[in-house]
């Protein structure tokens, strides 16, 4: 059984130090070692991996572009992995043109690379001049957009051929769109955005002819104030499921070919006795809330990462295969503050989550054979540790 590469993306946001953290992973044991940091500059956080160009796209989640005096939103960084070291090399790097891009994913065709940009929460107000001559202000935002990137065939990113516009307004909450995740259909037709901003699930396809977004339909409405945040589709079957940094629910839906939306369920993520914390707001350890979630190969088991003061810890839900309702089977408290990424070991041995706040901490736990999960003991302290990202490439041994 070979090892792994992990990357480990470090996002300082109140807590924590940027870079990129290179790991050398055990297959055998989950035992994890630090091999270096690279990339000690860049606040980065989501990753999207091609395997058959080693390419990891990553993005610069910042609204201050450092090629411009003041704002100009974050950047998406494209580096040429080498097999045999895990060490990048950067080979392009293009603006989001939105602040704080927060997922990127390529489309089955691996000619176009999608990001979903979160936007910031600061507005501008604007004296404005109505169409009778009397003034008045405007407060405007920046914009939140998902963006279609060009690949250029060695896997460079490429000119931004669309951007689709999120406008929805949420006045007392989260003020306005923030688009957070975009997640393909395993059939490769449309892909889903989150929006937390706009409480709502949108679906896209891309109209390759016009090489062009294409919204689907009219978006989904999930609850007020919910924020609707990552997202994840059933391998073989038609269910679809997202988190929530507005609550503690995970919430299923079936989706038919149309891309059209039926919520089927909506389960809470703590166990009954576990309370949450009476404390809000957006530094660590105070917001309860949703982080990543990932889903076995098979579809059986959903792994969802929570964070917020006392609640620091991961939820495995099984999925009933005949009805895609998912049942909490184990909530797992983590050595970790601010627990915000995981990611499962290729052989799907393994779950590696990843917190932010204090020395940081990334944790590796065995999957058992009924799903549930066992710590192996191993955590790493890295501050800001944010995204996981396994690089199944090692083929020379244990470590060493």
């Amino acid at each position: 059984m070979s090892d792994a590469y992990l990357y480990i993306s470090r996002w300082p946001e109140f807590v924590g130090e940027p870079g990129i953290a290179l790991l050398r992973f055990c297959s055998q044991t989950g035992e994890m070692r630090l091999l270096e940091n690279l990339e000690p500059q860049l606040q980065c956080n989501a990753t999207c991996l091609d395997m058959k160009k080693n390419i990891l796209y990553i993005n610069n989640e910042v609204s201050q572009n450092p090629d411009c005096f003041k704002g100009g939103g974050g950047l998406v960084y494209a580096y040429q992995i080498d097999p045999e070291t895990g060490r990048l090399t950067q080979i392009s790097r293009v603006p989001a043109c939105c602040p704080n891009p927060a997922y990127l994913s390529r489309d089955p065709s691996g000619k176009y690379l999608i990001c979903a940009n979160h936007s910031g929460y600061f507005a501008v107000t604007k004296a404005v001049q109505r169409a009778d001559g009397t003034w008045g202000m405007e407060i405007v935002y920046d914009d939140a957009t998902v963006n279609l990137y060009a690949l250029e065939p060695d896997g460079r990113i490429g000119d931004l051929v669309d951007v689709a516009k999120h406008t929805g307004q949420n006045p007392g909450f989260l003020l306005h769109a923030h688009p957070h995740s975009a997640v393909w259909a395993p059939s490769g037709a449309f892909f889903a955005v989150c929006d937390k901003g706009e409480d709502s699930v949108h679906m896209y396809r891309i109209d390759y002819a016009r090489r062009k977004l294409a919204p689907i339909g009219e978006p989904y409405r999930d609850e007020a104030r919910s924020a609707p945040r990552y997202c994840l589709f059933h391998p073989t079957e038609p269910y679809f499921y997202n988190n929530h940094e507005g609550n503690t629910a995970l919430t299923a839906y079936r989706y038919n070919a149309a891309a059209e939306l039926e919520k089927i369920a909506s389960v809470r993520c703590l166990p009954d006795g576990v309370e949450l914390p009476k404390a809000w707001g957006f530094k660590p350890g105070e917001k309860p809330a949703q982080q990543t979630m990932v889903m076995s190969a098979d579809g059986a088991y959903i792994y969802d990462v929570l964070n917020g003061k006392g609640v620091d810890g991961v939820s495995v839900f099984r999925i009933a295969q005949d009805s895609g309702i998912p049942e909490l089977i184990q909530y797992l408290p983590v050595d970790g503050k601010w627990a915000r990424g995981a990611a499962i070991s290729p052989d799907g041995g393994f779950l590696v989550v990843a917190c932010m706040d204090g020395d940081g901490a990334v944790l590796s736990y065995r999957i058992q054979s009924d799903g549930t999960l066992e710590s192996t003991g191993f955590r790493l302290g890295i501050p800001g540790a944010a995204y996981v990202t396994f690089y199944p490439a090692v083929r020379n041994g244990s470590i060493a």
